[in-house]
């Protein structure tokens, strides 16, 4: 029953696989020796030849959770045959009858030399995948080493942001005031000096008697007698030097203002300028 396959390429050996089967049975068993996967009819008899009977047995799933056993699959192709041949160059298991049907000019290896080679892999790239997660570890730890101590300069930095902008509030707000006041003030001595430019009782009392004057002059002084007309040229020389017209109001110099912005001497001079042209005439 068991007949020996050996196919020699790059000098790999073909383990035993069992050809005849033609059971549509499920694998239940499983042969350390061989190594073998076999459905209940091949374990009959593999129980039964003389070179097998002795061999150790096991239910396949204690099989399947020993950790140095990899199973080999069931060829889909060939019923009975177990994939336990791997092609190098269409990267894929097959059985031996799949080797000799269509790939006898494959490289190929021994299902569990693959096995080694792809738990070797397995291993390489383990310890790469562990280095780039130390790398990636790392960087993250750094990262937020240096992500918290910046959240903190950020905060202080804002806190002085603040602070000044309350202190420039407040130098703009005793700017601000200082200009009301002085432009209160302002129309305080305006209204004082408005007051005595234009007193009614002297200013009306001159205009009349002023008046007065002229007309006089101008209707009477054809009909005049030689004692009204010397009366009123006397009145004329007492009275017109009383009205001194040299004498000048102080008027007031409208105050300017020049709009600034914060950082420059602008609220500053304006401020000045302020002050000064009060005192212009």
């Amino acid at each position: 029953m068991a007949s020996k396959l050996s196919i020699r390429r790059a000098q790999v050996h073909v383990p035993n696989t069992y050809a005849w089967c033609e059971s549509t049975h499920d694998v239940n068993w499983y042969c350390n020796d061989c190594p073998e996967a076999l459905c209940d009819l091949c374990f009959e008899v593999h129980q039964r030849a003389r070179k097998t009977r002795n061999d150790d047995f096991v239910p396949i799933r204690k099989a399947n959770k020993q950790d140095e056993i990899v199973l080999p699959e069931i060829c889909k192709t060939h019923r009975g045959k177990t994939c336990d041949l791997y092609c190098c160059d269409c990267d894929i298991v097959m059985c031996a009858i799949c080797f000799t049907e269509k790939r006898k000019q494959h490289t190929f290896k021994t299902i569990e030399e693959e096995i080694d080679s792809q738990k070797q892999y397995m291993q390489d790239q383990l310890e790469v995948l562990k280095s780039k997660l130390d790398h990636f570890s790392d960087n993250l730890s750094k990262r937020q080493k240096v992500s918290k101590p910046f959240k903190e300069s950020v905060d202080v930095v804002r806190q002085t942001v603040q602070t000044q902008r309350l202190n420039l509030k407040a130098e703009i707000d005793s700017i601000a005031d200082t200009v009301l006041v002085e432009l209160s003030s302002f129309v305080e001595v305006e209204e004082q000096n408005f007051k005595q430019d234009c007193q009614p009782h002297e200013n009306i009392y001159n205009i009349k008697e002023i008046k007065k004057l002229i007309g006089g002059i101008e209707q009477n002084t054809e009909k005049m007698s030689c004692t009204s007309l010397f009366e009123l040229t006397g009145r004329l020389r007492t009275t017109i030097p009383l009205y001194d017209v040299t004498t000048k109001s102080v008027l007031p110099h409208p105050p300017h203002f020049v709009n600034g912005t914060v950082g420059n001497n602008d609220w500053i001079s304006s401020v000045q300028q302020i002050k000064e042209g009060r005192h212009r005439v």
